[in-house]
């Protein structure tokens, strides 16, 4: 048992807690709250998917070979840990607060956690033209 076990089981928790704060804010009659509730149900899954993302896909990388080539980051964040966040547009909520939750994960999982742990140096002009080896 590992952080990522940890950081999967907290992940898969974060949606139904959410459901049950806000069955508890309607039923006391507080729209205020559950919009908070929504919005921290969000972020909250947003520390777990970079938290994540940082620990399987930068930190151990033996662990991203199991069914992509190496260093494949960018495809499995788009099709595994994205699209929860498209549910956002079906949800009535405020656009600010939809735009700040859309922002805020795109500019996590695509620029600043990458940027940190380096997620693009596969992009390099001689490994995208075969001329290197892995990049590192």
């Amino acid at each position: 048992f590992g952080p990522i076990d940890a950081i999967v089981i907290v992940r898969c928790l974060v949606f139904p807690l959410g459901a049950l704060g806000t069955l508890w804010a309607y039923r006391r009659k507080n729209p205020h709250a559950v919009l908070f509730i929504a919005q921290a149900t969000f972020l909250a899954y947003l520390v777990m998917v970079g938290l994540d993302q940082v620990y399987r896909y930068f930190l151990i990388e033996k662990d991203t070979a199991w069914v992509f080539r190496l260093n494949s980051w960018g495809m499995i964040t788009t099709y595994w840990d994205m699209p929860p966040f498209l549910t956002l547009f079906f949800f009535n909520l405020p656009v600010g607060q939809t735009i700040e939750i859309a922002v805020t994960s795109m500019l996590t999982a695509y620029i600043v956690i990458p940027l940190i742990y380096d997620g693009y140096a596969e992009f390099n002009p001689s490994r995208v033209l075969g001329e290197g080896g892995p990049p590192g």
